[in-house]
């Protein structure tokens, strides 16, 4: 784990979203029989910049140290929605991670939006 817990930004009252994902849905995941393991970004809820990174399973010692680098520099969810990662590899969870945070912090940004602004979203999106 780095970074922050999504309880110390419930006591720093600073709005999050998280993003996860387990092994079993990777092709490295299958590979080495581990259906426990799992990937959990939180992100900063506006700028979806990368506030922590828990990582539990076989090799999340391996795996933990590329959320570090994005937290280093700063870097949002786009950085993983956009990266290419090798297949069959861990790294892998943190794409499949960002996209789900993404799709999350829309979800819940259009919860309240009218069916034509939910149209417009969606075309942006495109």
């Amino acid at each position: 784990m780095v970074g922050e817990t999504e309880q110390s930004l419930q006591r720093k009252e600073v709005p999050y979203v998280v993003g996860r994902c387990s092994y079993d849905a990777t092709a490295r995941g299958r590979i080495v029989g581990d259906a426990n393991g799992f990937l959990k970004l939180i992100f900063r809820r506006g700028d979806m910049r990368l506030l922590g990174v828990h990582a539990l399973g076989d090799q999340a010692t391996e795996l933990v140290h590329i959320g570090l680098v994005a937290m280093l520099t700063s870097s949002t969810s786009e950085i993983f929605a956009e990266a290419c990662f090798n297949i069959p590899t861990f790294g892998e969870l943190y794409k499949h991670a960002a996209i789900d945070a993404e799709t999350a912090a829309t979800e819940d940004s259009l919860a309240g939006a009218s069916a034509g602004d939910a149209c417009q979203h969606a075309a942006r999106l495109m």
